[in-house]
């Protein structure tokens, strides 16, 4: 249960990062009228982007990972 816990307090926090890397890109262009941005201006809103979905993506490997040994679930798999 713990683990299920872990596993979704990790994914808000992909879900965050998520949300603040969209609202960077948004000022970005936002502000992008008023002057000319290089690429290199986008990368660590890209970049925050990224990793927000790479938490998602741990958390749904720990939610994987520990289903079979939670709860009654576990227990079809432990016969003995």
């Amino acid at each position: 249960m713990k683990t299920t816990i872990l596993a979704y307090v990790i994914a808000l926090g992909g879900a965050a990062m998520i949300a603040f890397g969209l609202w960077g890109l948004y000022i970005l262009i936002k502000e992008r009228v008023a002057e000319r941005r290089l690429m290199r201006d986008y990368i660590p809103t890209i970049q925050t982007i990224a990793v927000g979905f790479g938490l998602i993506g741990v958390a749904q490997a720990l939610r994987r990972v520990s289903w079979p040994y939670s709860g009654t679930r576990g227990a079809r798999f432990n016969k003995e």
